[in-house]
């Protein structure tokens, strides 16, 4: 497990691709109910984010799940457009894993220091290490994949805050 977080960090550093990624679909599913704990540890412990009296009645996964599903299709479309429709497995895992490793990292930041805006970094990095992912997994140039991930970002983010109200 040790190798996949490193995996995950490395290509969240530039320094591996998605190719690097595992490809079986039970691994997307892994990733998913990760991306669950994930959100659950972020409602409840996430600095503002929960009234203490709200608990676990409080928890709203259709928004994260909205969004990892808007990731996935324009993901998949995106890669369909270039050609490059039988990557989308190893796309969508190092997508959904360096997401994971900054969304714990990012956490863990806001545990510490207790201000929001420290997200703002971690979200660029977060949008950078997805353009990056997409360079190379759609053999287009870092601008255009940057701008890819934006639209995947924009969109996910739309539907999640849509899902939330």
């Amino acid at each position: 497990m040790l190798a996949v977080v490193q995996l995950f960090w490395n290509i969240a550093l530039f320094r591996d691709g998605p190719e690097k990624a595992p490809s079986h679909p039970y691994f997307i599913a892994l990733l998913v109910a990760l991306q669950t704990v994930l959100t659950v540890f972020t409602q409840l412990f996430g600095p503002g984010v929960m009234s203490e009296s709200s608990g676990l009645n409080g928890i709203q996964l259709l928004p994260t799940y909205g969004a990892l599903a808007v990731t996935a299709l324009m993901t998949w479309g995106a890669l369909r457009l270039v050609g490059f429709h039988q990557r989308f497995y190893q796309t969508f895992a190092a997508m959904t894993g360096v997401d994971l490793v900054l969304g714990i990292l990012m956490l863990l930041v806001l545990q510490l220091t207790g201000s929001v805006l420290i997200a703002i970094p971690f979200l660029l990095w977060s949008l950078a290490a997805s353009g990056f992912i997409l360079h190379r997994a759609m053999s287009v140039d870092m601008t255009r994949a940057v701008g890819i991930a934006l639209l995947i970002a924009i969109a996910s983010y739309s539907v999640s805050s849509t899902l939330a109200t």
